[in-house]
């Protein structure tokens, strides 16, 4: 579903093939779309009441001018499902979340692509604001990104993910010393503030070893073990084993 920030449209979606557009004063349908090859996942109209945006499962983007009933403008977005699409405030770009992982801007003008952003799963949802742009992802995870594609420029990136450069036994290491020089949850908490992670989704119970290792999971996956590292280094600067893990991080 969308709806026009004035509250008087609202454009359904449906995995039929077709998008209709309701007054919401009579309840009538205005208007019926039909998508040109594929099913339908995610629409969303621009605040102007001009267009409707329809992402297909096919990874297109139809751009439908909702005065003509014409089909204005066919964008290949993705090569995989979009889950999500939204339009910004200016009525002037779409943002799409993909099951290849990426959200993606473009311009309803030109169809150009103005920046992509890449996660660590499926983005299955956005929503967009003037300078912001939410998404969701397979994960769970929340992404809030500046956006700074109000003039054509590539998607800030200001944490690209990052898989973590250790070996297995690198990780143990870590996790054996954090847990020796962080013996409880209580102390753990405060490095998991200090390096940002939310600790609504780490597992603070059971023996040391078991809640540092919570932690570090947590950490790779929001990209932030660096940041566990730092902060442990702030304390401990002269420990031989976070020194040597540091290094292969490479933090200076």
């Amino acid at each position: 579903m969308a709806i026009t920030p004035d509250g008087t449209q609202v454009l359904s979606i449906s995995r039929d093939g077709t998008a209709k557009l309701w007054d919401v004063t009579s309840r009538r349908c205005m208007q019926t779309l039909r998508s040109v090859a594929a099913p339908l996942l995610s629409g969303a109209l621009t605040p102007d009441g001009r267009r409707a945006v329809l992402a297909r499962q096919d990874g297109k983007l139809e751009v439908h001018d909702l005065r003509s009933r014409q089909l204005a403008r066919l964008i290949q977005a993705h090569e995989q499902r979009i889950f999500g699409c939204a339009v910004t405030p200016d009525s002037a770009r779409a943002i799409t979340a993909s099951e290849d992982g990426t959200l993606r801007v473009f311009s309803l003008e030109t169809g150009e692509c103005l920046g992509t952003l890449r996660g660590t799963s499926w983005f299955r949802c956005v929503a967009a604001s003037d300078a912001l742009i939410c998404a969701g992802d397979q994960e769970g995870n929340l992404w809030m990104i500046v956006d700074g594609t109000a003039t054509p420029a590539a998607l800030p990136q200001p944490r690209p993910p990052r898989r973590p450069r250790l070996k297995p036994q690198d990780l143990t290491r870590l996790r054996d010393k954090l847990a020796w020089l962080y013996g409880s949850a209580q102390v753990a908490l405060l490095v998991i503030r200090e390096a940002g992670l939310d600790e609504r989704r780490l597992n603070l119970t059971g023996s040391s070893s078991e809640i540092w290792r919570s932690i570090l999971d947590e950490a790779i996956k929001q990209s932030r073990l660096d940041d566990v590292v730092r902060c442990a280094l702030r304390v401990y600067r002269t420990d031989d084993d976070l020194l040597v893990i540091a290094k292969l991080l490479g933090i200076s």
